[in-house]
């Protein structure tokens, strides 16, 4: 995959497709385009315009502007994805099937959270949690199927006076980072670095402070992040993006920051 041409919006094909099949009508040509891409989705480095025009009783303009619609140039550029991501998702397979997986989970768990514990004391969480309150406007950036656990900190802030606004790759509204400044504050979520090294060109032009959550220990994220928090000390750096990552970390670690940053900030700025 061309990580130049990867941005926010097209940073996953499979999940924009499941965003699609999610929130459309099901007579809707996009819903219909959506549902025949997932369906054939082992056979899409085969897969011609003409055959699925044909299939889905479309025209070929229709096709692509569906294309455009989810973020990629024309045809071609949309089936390059397709290795890159087949071998992501066959990762959740080679997870749910890791040997004696209830004692792999309980014991990666623990050792997860004693590593982001330790690194909440060593790199101060409490310097994150008042950059939150301090900052007029603060808006988070992560992947839509990391997406959860930032809608639960985002109502959480809600409910002791603090509004946080959410991007991903699904509701990739660009005009609020433009917007912007100094006095802001834009937190990137990335535990694999993948989706930060993606944005990296998206993230580089925003003028607020900005920070990043990642377990990739990566040299080049200095140089547009101004304050990044490591969930490990173990030395995992990587340029380039890295795909078939599925561990604990991936499912759970962006959960358990949150929980801890909320209880940082809950501590230390709650109304009595």
């Amino acid at each position: 995959m061309d990580e130049q041409n990867l941005s926010i919006r097209n940073f996953s094909l499979i999940n924009s497709l499941l965003v699609i099949l999610n929130n459309h009508d099901e007579n809707d040509t996009y819903f219909i385009l959506a549902k025949y891409l997932l369906k054939h989705f082992d056979d899409l480095d085969e897969l011609s315009i003409y055959d699925m025009a044909d299939d889905c009783f479309v025209s070929r303009s229709s096709i692509h502007r569906f294309i455009k619609y989810i973020g990629f140039d024309n045809f071609t550029a949309m089936k390059h994805t397709f290795k890159e991501t087949k071998i992501h998702y066959n990762a959740y397979i080679s997870y749910a099937t890791h040997t004696n997986f209830k004692k792999y989970v309980y014991e990666s768990m623990n050792d997860m959270m004693k590593s982001i514990n330790e690194m909440a004391e060593l790199q101060d969480l409490l310097k994150l949690a008042k950059m939150i309150h301090d900052s007029n406007c603060v808006v988070i950036v992560i992947s839509n199927t990391s997406s959860s656990s930032a809608l639960e900190f985002q109502q959480g802030m809600i409910a002791i006076g603090k509004l946080v606004r959410i991007v991903t790759n699904s509701t990739p509204n660009l005009e609020i980072l433009d917007s912007l400044t100094k006095d802001d504050l834009l937190i990137t979520i990335s535990v694999t670095g993948n989706y930060a090294i993606a944005i990296g060109d998206d993230v580089r032009k925003v003028n607020a402070y900005k920070c990043l959550i990642t377990l990739n220990h990566s040299m080049q994220f200095e140089d547009y992040y101004n304050y990044i928090f490591y969930l490990s000390k173990k030395p995992r750096s990587s340029d380039h993006i890295n795909h078939g990552l599925n561990n604990v970390y991936t499912r759970y670690g962006a959960g358990y920051f949150f929980d801890l940053l909320y209880n940082f900030y809950v501590e230390k700025y709650q109304t009595k």
